[in-house]
This record gives structure tokens, sequence and C-alpha cells, in this order.
């Protein structure tokens, strides 16, 4: 069963992407999935297998760069407090 998105045409996207993806795609954190932001959003219903406390893992590389402004391996070397305020300034918190 697909979640709800607040966007309708947002579920569609998501469907697209992850199934042009494959099953050798590999996100930032190394999850087999990668979402847009806006279906991580704070207050959204995130699809079932996004951890809701670490949903910046499900974030392409170069998303995930593009928001962060870094890759993900710089990104886990910051203190847990920066990292929470990053996600916090991109309500992924």
């Amino acid at each position: 069963m697909m979640p709800t998105f607040p966007d309708p045409g947002l579920s569609e996207h998501l469907i697209a992407v992850s199934d042009a993806c494959g099953a050798g795609f590999v996100v930032a954190a190394g999850h087999p999935r990668s979402y847009a932001r806006e279906v991580l959003l704070a207050g959204v219903v995130w699809p079932p297998d996004v951890d809701p406390s670490h949903r910046e893992e499900h974030l392409s590389p170069q998303y995930f760069e593009q928001l962060f402004g870094m890759g993900f391996e710089q990104y886990q070397q910051m203190a847990v407090w920066r990292r929470q305020r990053a996600k916090k300034e991109l309500k992924l918190f």
C-alpha cells in the first residue's frame, strides 16, 4: 500500500523514480531507494522503509550534496548537534 503524500503527483513521481533506479541503485547512506526531500519532510507520512530519525539518509548523493552543501561522508564527520541543526533547517528533523 502506497502512503499518501500532500501532493497527489508526488506519489506517482516517487514510484517512477524508485522504478527507474532499479535494484542496483544506492543512495547517499547506502539504502536501496532514494526519495525527494518533499517526501521526507516533517509532518508527511513517510514510506515504510524510511527511519524517521535518519530521513536524510534516503536522499540521492547528488540531492544530498545540493541540500547540505557537502557529501554524506563529510556530514557524518560533523558533531551530532551540527547535523541536527542542519536537518532542522531543512525540515528533516
